[in-house]
């Protein structure tokens, strides 16, 4: 049977990981650990924020809205 769209997709990614990782341990020491770094930092979870979510839209004005202006007269 054919494999699968996303197991296809899995085994690719793991093998350009698996390239990479052996790009990176011919490096420099210092060098390798500040890519290690970077990388880490890219794919960390995002911490996420308790409590109500901040407004998307700006300041509302606050009071009455303008008095809309009379027609001009001819």
């Amino acid at each position: 049977m054919p494999r699968r769209k996303q197991s296809s997709l899995v085994a690719e990614v793991l093998s350009s990981v698996e390239s990479l990782k052996e790009n990176i341990e011919s490096l420099p020491p210092n060098i390798r650990d500040k890519i290690r770094e970077i990388a880490l930092s890219m794919i960390a979870m995002p911490v996420k924020r308790r409590g109500r979510p901040p407004k998307v839209e700006g300041k509302r004005r606050r009071g009455r809205p303008p008095k809309a202006e009379a027609a001009a007269e001819i």
